[in-house]
C-alpha cells in the first residue's frame, strides 16, 4: 500500500497540469487586420515598393549600399492573416543561377534571419536610439487605460520598447487559443 503512495499523487499531479490551460495573452487582444489589400493605402506601398526595388536592381544600388545584381536574388511575399491570396510577391532570380527559377514557391532555408532583417532596416532608417522608444509611440491604438489599474493582468504597452521586442525580452507571452 505504501508503493502506491507517491505513483499515486505523481500521476494526480500530471494529469493537474495536463488539464490546465496555458496562461492567458497579457494585456487587450486585437483582432487581426482585415482586408488589408484592399487599402488604397495598401496598394500604393505595394506599387512604390515594387516600384523602388526595380529601380535598386537596375542600379545596382539601394540608397544605403551597392547591390551586386548578377549574385542577388530576391524574393519577398507579404501575406496577411485573413486571406490565402499574397498581397505583395516580388520574385526576381539572379543571372549567375543560370537555370533557376525562383517564385512563390521557393523554400528558402532562412531560419529566424527575417527578424534581424527587420531590426536592421529599422537601425538603418532611424538610427539606434529608436530602440528604447516604447512600441506605444507607434501604435497608439494599443494603449491599454486598464493597465494602470490591473497590471499583473494587462501589459503596460508604454513601458515596452522597440529594443525589447527585437530582442525577445518585453515579456509578451503567446497567444492562447
Amino acid at each position: 500500500m505504501r508503493g502506491l503512495v507517491l505513483p499515486t499523487i505523481l500521476s494526480t499531479l500530471s494529469l493537474g497540469v495536463l488539464a490546465s490551460k496555458p496562461c492567458p495573452q497579457l494585456g487587450a487582444v486585437f483582432p487581426p487586420p482585415s482586408q488589408v489589400g484592399a487599402e488604397s493605402a495598401w496598394k500604393s506601398f505595394a506599387e512604390e515598393l515594387s516600384r523602388n526595388l526595380t529601380q535598386y536592381i537596375q542600379a545596382g544600388r539601394t540608397p544605403y549600399a551597392p547591390i551586386v545584381t548578377n549574385e542577388s536574388s530576391i524574393s519577398i511575399r507579404i501575406m496577411s492573416a485573413d486571406s490565402k491570396e499574397a498581397l505583395f510577391d516580388f520574385h526576381r532570380a539572379a543571372p549567375a543561377l543560370a537555370n533557376r527559377t525562383i517564385n512563390a514557391d521557393t523554400v528558402y532555408r532562412v531560419g529566424s534571419i527575417s527578424k534581424l532583417m527587420t531590426t536592421y532596416a529599422l537601425l538603418i532608417q532611424k538610427g539606434y536610439n529608436v530602440l528604447n522608444d516604447p512600441i506605444a509611440k507607434y501604435l497608439s491604438e494599443i494603449q491599454d487605460p486598464e493597465a494602470e489599474k490591473s497590471p499583473l493582468d494587462r501589459l503596460r504597452w508604454d513601458e515596452v520598447t522597440l529594443g525589447a521586442l527585437a530582442s525577445h525580452q518585453a515579456g509578451v507571452s503567446r497567444q492562447c487559443k
